[in-house]
């Protein structure tokens, strides 16, 4: 089975320099660049207006961006190429809380990648050193820190069950931690490359890593074991994510390709070349069954994505 997927909006020169992070709820898209801004976008509208500019988020430029929605929360955090973290209140877009470039204050290091818990109350970064860290917002403490075999720390992911965190670094080092436990659970095999994105299904059954092998390896989350390898691009992949059912899976690469992939049959139904530029990231539009998506990438634009048609 193929699936068309059509550009249903464009928004060229969104940003002013490359777009390295997308964050997307049912009602805003969050995008972070180089340019040192943070936008938000409307999701709802047909041809998705700005709604508001954080401006200037981050000095040197922001490369990261998460988003937790839970009760009465309704928050982001962002972090910069100054190993700055920002968090956000999206309700009354403002900034509540800035940590700058060397956190000492939370024995942090130098954060790179974030992600939010599913109750917006815990923060977890990567490190330039390669260490885990969980920082508690409220009490601006870092309560866990946990190292890995000391390389980069590319890319991070929460599950949506909010019970482990997984990331994946430089030299191809892919591990889920456990929160409650406080401890590593696996040291996932199978990559020997950069690892430049991981996301967890929403069921937390399943992680999906990829990155320079141009290979998308998916994981049992609970045994660690390796259950597919899913094959076809042509160039590194630097993002991924499921859609809210699990049934697909999207995916941006360097070569500015984007794949849709079923999980069921873990073959790809869907491949768009609709950029000449890399893409950085890539994320469903969180809509019933999930079916369409959003890009954003090195040519500044937003490409909005909706399915047309299955043959």
């Amino acid at each position: 089975m193929t699936i068309q997927y059509l550009i249903s909006h464009i928004e060229e020169n969104a940003h002013i320099a490359d777009i390295y992070s997308l964050a997307v709820t049912s009602e805003l898209a969050l995008t972070i660049s180089g340019d040192s801004y943070l936008k938000i976008w409307d999701v709802d509208s047909h041809y998705h207006p700005l709604i508001h500019t954080f401006n200037p988020s981050h000095k040197i430029g922001g490369h990261s961006v998460t988003i937790s929605k839970s009760g009465n929360a309704f928050i982001a955090a962002s972090s910069g190429f100054l190993g700055d973290i920002i968090i956000w209140d999206l309700k009354e877009f403002k900034e509540i809380i800035r940590l700058g470039g060397s956190f000492n204050e939370t024995k942090l290091g130098e954060a790179w990648a974030v992600a939010l818990s599913p109750n917006g109350k815990l923060l977890a970064t990567t490190s330039y050193k390669g260490s885990l860290n969980l920082l508690d917002i409220s009490s601006r403490e870092n309560i866990l820190q946990l190292e890995t075999r000391g390389n980069f720390g590319i890319c991070i992911d929460y599950s949506k069950n909010g019970k482990y965190i997984a990331t994946g670094h430089e030299k191809g080092g892919l591990y889920v931690f456990s929160v409650e436990k406080g401890k590593l659970l696996h040291s996932l095999q199978g990559h020997i490359s950069t690892i430049r994105s991981v996301s967890f299904s929403p069921c937390s059954t399943f992680l999906a890593a990829g990155g320079d092998s141009k290979v998308i390896t998916l994981y049992d989350v609970q045994s660690g074991e390796q259950v597919a390898n899913l094959t076809g691009h042509k160039a590194w992949i630097f993002s991924l994510d499921w859609n809210i059912t699990g049934e697909y899976l999207v995916s941006g690469a360097i070569d500015g390709t984007t794949k849709v992939w079923e999980i069921e049959k873990k073959e790809c139904v869907g491949t768009q070349n609709h950029s000449q530029c890399a893409i950085w990231c890539v994320k469903w539009i969180i809509k019933g069954t999930g079916e369409g998506f959003i890009s954003v990438g090195a040519d500044k634009a937003i490409r909005w994505y909706r399915v047309a048609a299955a043959e």
